[in-house]
């Protein structure tokens, strides 16, 4: 008899194989703790109607946080989707603050951004473009998610096992 694999193969083998994650999501193991941190679910964002359009909008500040399903480069802008099992937002994120943090921008990886949020009239959609926060703290943190989450965000620190 073979082995069970465990949770991280075997959504990793349903995204391979089918194009997206059956039985679980990866987000899952660290959505208690990413409650405490995000300002919002992504399907709550995309639910919201615009009170205003043009170019003269007003901007939101948000924390979001989800898995890197896309990540694509346009001149000097770097575009990531996000999906927090919720939904899915796209983050745009200029060359220079990319350049800064992709030691743990990846595909597949967890992060939580601090953005401004703003709707896009052209796509008719949400979009966040983050931005750095002050002094050393970035506009994007990793979430490393295992048997035991251990989520950084500002000055404080919240595990799965708290």
């Amino acid at each position: 008899m073979l082995p069970e694999w465990s949770e991280s193969e075997r959504l990793a083998g349903e995204r391979e194989t089918l194009g997206l994650y059956l039985t679980g999501h990866p987000v899952a193991a660290c959505e208690d703790e990413l409650k405490q941190i995000v300002s919002t679910r992504l399907a709550d964002l995309a639910s919201e109607t615009p009170a205003e359009t043009g170019w003269g909008q007003p901007r939101r500040s948000v924390r979001i946080a989800g898995l890197v399903v896309d990540l694509r480069k346009r001149a000097n802008r770097v575009m990531l989707t996000l999906d927090d099992r919720s939904g899915r937002i796209e983050v745009t994120l200029f060359e220079e603050l990319y350049q800064s943090l992709r030691n743990i921008i990846a595909k597949d990886a967890i992060l939580i951004v601090d953005g401004n949020l703003r709707y896009d009239e052209f796509s008719e959609r949400w979009r966040v473009h983050g931005r750095a926060g002050d002094g050393h703290r970035s506009g994007a943190r990793a979430v490393r998610a295992s048997h035991r989450c251990a989520v950084v965000a500002e000055d404080r620190q919240w595990t799965g096992a708290d």
